[in-house]
């Protein structure tokens, strides 16, 4: 035993260190470039939006789809998009391309006295007059009908999407408020040792793509490994689609694929495995003038993420990840970098 006062304690706090101003590290906004998203700006944008779609409806009532434009609704949407750090996720850019598909039909050339075959004759009840009825109008009613359905339907998918899109961002910035959508995704549970499927994970956009590096690519690509600790579990896959760049609300780069690890079972994985990402640049260069071109292959930045929670449960959903610079790093962090300003952000 010894007495509490002739232990050592090369830790305590002095009469000096009270006389030491306190220094705190700044917080950083994530993006410096970007507009702060508060709770009252996020509301003015959101209830824009939402005047923009019922404005869209009434009119396409009024005057029909064929008759009405959806650029309102489609600024709105720009908007959202423009503050939530230049974000255009793949389900906004389906609802959109959709809402416009709806919105820019063909309309219906009318009948003219000599078609014969665009009437329809009914017999009087005297039997003796025949009454024609345009077969033009009817179609065009019941196309009316069917063209409002598919409006309203467009427009759910565009709230839809824009809703995932905040709530993806709250989830992955920090901010002053949080969103939570109304349209839940059922999910039963299963324990693991019951999911004989195959791992799959769906690559989807790349926002933020370096200004400098925009024309030095033909082409990008997501090489996908899964690891535990630092050994590799199974040969990386790598993202076949070709890539589109889309120049919509923002410069993204779209995939929209399903990377299938063949033969390794969700249930066959170590809890603590990390599936890193690595986002590369494909270019031609030629060494000399008899060899052909070759592709050269630059990492463009990287993230590795856990596969399972803390609680052991398969993680699900869409997540919005911050790409490191340099080499993929399998003992690295699994923390996305969403700190670093204009970091290349995944999804």
């Amino acid at each position: 035993m010894q007495n509490n006062r002739t232990l050592p304690k090369p830790f305590k706090r002095t009469v000096q260190d009270d006389n030491y101003a306190v220094f705190v590290p700044k917080t950083r906004d994530p993006d410096e470039n970007c507009i702060r998203v508060t709770r009252d700006k996020l509301n003015i944008l959101i209830e824009t939006f939402y005047k923009e779609v019922e404005k869209l409806r009434d009119l396409a009532i009024q005057k029909g789809c064929e008759s009405v434009h959806c650029k309102g609704v489609i600024q709105a949407m720009k908007a959202v998009s423009a503050v939530m750090h230049k974000i255009e996720t793949v389900d906004m850019i389906k609802a959109a391309e959709r809402l416009e598909s709806v919105t820019g039909g063909k309309r219906i050339k009318p009948a003219g006295p000599n078609d014969a075959d665009a009437f329809l004759y009914l017999t009087s009840t005297a039997g003796s007059k025949m009454i024609p009825i345009s077969m033009t109008s009817l179609n065009s009613r019941s196309s009316m009908v069917e063209q409002l359905d598919d409006l309203h339907l467009a427009l759910e998918d565009v709230t839809l999407s824009v809703k995932n899109l905040i709530e993806m961002y709250c989830r992955t910035f920090h901010t002053d408020f949080r969103f939570e959508s109304a349209f839940k995704v059922s999910r039963d549970r299963k324990p693991l040792l019951g999911l004989t499927e195959d791992f799959i994970v769906h690559i989807a956009t790349a926002h933020r793509i370096p200004a400098k590096t925009k024309n030095d690519f033909e082409e990008y690509k997501v090489i996908c490994g899964l690891f535990y600790g630092g050994n590799r579990l199974t040969k990386e896959v790598v993202t076949t689609s070709a890539c589109r760049r889309i120049e919509g609300f923002q410069e993204t780069v779209v995939w929209d694929e399903w990377v299938h690890f063949e033969g390794i079972r969700v249930s066959a994985l170590p809890r603590e495995t990390k599936l890193v990402l690595n986002f590369v640049g494909i270019r031609s260069v030629q060494h000399s003038t008899n060899e052909g071109l070759h592709r050269v292959h630059t990492s463009l930045g990287w993230v590795a993420m856990q596969v399972f929670n803390y609680a052991f449960e398969l993680v699900q959903g869409s997540q919005l990840l911050g790409l490191w610079p340099g080499d993929p790093n399998p003992l690295g962090t699994s923390i996305s970098n969403t700190e670093r300003p204009n970091s290349p952000l995944m999804q």
